[in-house]
């Protein structure tokens, strides 16, 4: 009698689900599902744009202000800045989640903006970045009045 050892299919259905799953959540958000380093998380960032401007949304809680920089340079708009949380002062420690450390994201603008006039502000730990858009400008095109012109002798 031979005896062969075969994984069950069942649980190779379970390692091909999962990692499905793995797969598909790092093409969802593009940015590394596991982060190998502790000093390094990256926060959600929207883009969404009208006819005006470009705003940018990026969640940073507990970010203090002097801590988080907004640099814009051409169509690539970097956000860079450092996470502290207070020391609990806890010798026991039984769950660890809340990512700290430096962080940094780049986003690649849809169109060029007006890099004078972009402005940044944080709220309830929401990044808002506004940039108004270059091609948004409407520009006003004024007539005036010109006298006609005499026709010379019969048209062709």
């Amino acid at each position: 009698m031979r005896f062969v050892n075969r994984p069950r299919r069942g649980n190779l259905r379970r390692l091909q689900r999962q990692m499905d799953q793995l797969l598909s959540e790092f093409m969802e958000h593009n940015q590394p599902v596991m982060q190998l380093s502790e000093t390094r998380w990256y926060p959600a960032v929207d883009v969404y744009e009208t006819a005006e401007e470009i705003v940018i949304l990026a969640e940073v809680p507990g970010v203090e202000r002097d801590k988080i920089d907004v640099v814009l340079h051409g169509e690539l708009l970097h956000i860079t800045g450092e996470r502290q949380l207070p020391a609990v002062g806890c010798a026991r420690r039984h769950q660890l989640e809340l990512k700290t450390g430096i962080f940094e994201r780049t986003v690649k603008l849809p169109c060029p903006v007006d890099g004078e006039r972009v402005e940044a502000k944080v709220k309830d730990g929401i990044l808002t970045v506004v940039c108004p858009n270059v091609r948004g400008s409407v520009i006003e095109v004024e007539f005036e009045e010109s006298p006609v012109i005499e026709q010379i002798g019969e048209p062709c």
